[in-house]
């Protein structure tokens, strides 16, 4: 990435513990229980809005649902923001 400090360097995704809520779910095991949490090593925690939201429907509909909300507050943005000049009539 251009030299520029990322997630996936050796010294942030293998030289600590790493843990993402990916899919919806822990797949790397709970942060707590990580061995690197256990031992006091740093861990690079990865999160995702979209699976932190109260509800009981599984991960695709709990990313449907968000991606339904993020495309009506884009349209209320463009619509508040974007004014396109409108040709009189006659």
């Amino acid at each position: 990435l251009a030299g520029l400090p990322h997630s996936y360097q050796p010294r942030f995704f293998s030289a600590m513990g790493y843990c993402s809520d990916s899919r919806g779910g822990w797949w790397h095991g709970a942060p707590l229980d990580h061995d690197a949490v256990k031992s006091g090593r740093a861990l690079q925690l990865l999160t995702h809005p979209a699976w932190w939201v109260e509800s009981d429907r599984p991960p695709l509909a709990r990313l449907a649902d968000h991606l339904d909300q993020r495309r009506e507050a884009l349209a209320r943005d463009l619509d508040a923001n974007i004014k396109i000049p409108r040709k009189k009539e006659g």
